[in-house]
C-alpha cells in the first residue's frame, strides 16, 4: 500500500464572518484554497462554473484555477479558509485528491481542529506556523476519510481499544 504524505505551507488562514457586501473578485490563483463553510450561504464560481455553498460544504480549489465568490446578502457566510502551497514527500508541488466541492456535514473533530488552528494563530507563539501545519495535516487526513477517499479505522472505538491494548502489551511474551 502506497503511503500518502503532504507537506503544507500555509500562507493565509482566516475564520471569516462575511459582511453582506463581501466578494472575491475573479482571479487566477497560484495557491491551493481550502474553504469550509460553517454557516450562511454563498456562491463560488470556479473556472466559470457556479457552485452554491452553505453550511457543511467544503471547497478545494487547486492552483491554476479561476475563482470568484460572493456571499448571500440576507444570510452571509461564516467560514474557515486556508490558502497554502502543497508538496509531496520529495518536496515537489502536488495537489490534494479532494473533490472540487462536497458536503461533509457537521463534524465535531473537524470543527475542533479548526478551532485549535484559530487559537494557535491568535497566540502568535514562535512555533505557531509549525503547530498549525501539524494540525492542518491532521485535518487533511480527516477530510480524506470523511470524503471516502481513504479508509480509516481511527473513528471506530473498538479498533482504538484494540490498538491501545496491542500497543501496551507489544513487548510481552505470548
Amino acid at each position: 500500500m502506497e503511503q500518502i504524505f503532504f507537506v503544507p505551507s500555509i500562507q493565509y488562514f482566516v475564520n471569516r464572518i462575511c459582511t453582506p457586501a463581501w466578494v472575491i473578485s475573479r482571479q487566477l490563483i497560484d495557491f491551493h484554497d481550502l474553504t469550509y463553510v460553517i454557516g450562511g450561504k454563498g456562491e463560488y464560481v470556479i473556472d466559470g462554473v457556479s457552485c452554491p455553498v452553505g453550511e457543511g460544504d467544503l471547497l478545494y480549489i487547486p492552483p491554476g484555477t479561476w475563482r470568484e465568490a460572493k456571499t448571500d446578502e440576507k444570510d452571509p457566510m461564516r467560514l474557515y479558509a486556508f490558502n497554502f502551497f502543497l508538496y509531496d514527500a520529495d518536496f515537489r508541488p502536488t495537489k490534494l485528491p479532494l473533490p472540487l466541492g462536497c458536503h461533509i456535514r457537521h463534524d465535531v473533530k473537524l470543527e475542533h481542529l479548526l478551532l485549535r488552528i484559530r487559537q494557535i494563530y491568535a497566540l502568535r507563539e514562535m512555533t505557531c506556523q509549525m503547530q498549525a501545519a501539524a494540525l492542518f495535516m491532521e485535518m487533511i487526513c480527516h477530510l480524506l476519510i470523511l470524503t471516502g477517499l481513504i479508509q480509516g479505522t481511527g473513528s471506530d472505538p473498538r479498533v482504538q481499544k484494540a490498538a491501545a491494548y496491542v500497543t501496551e502489551h507489544i513487548s510481552r511474551h505470548i
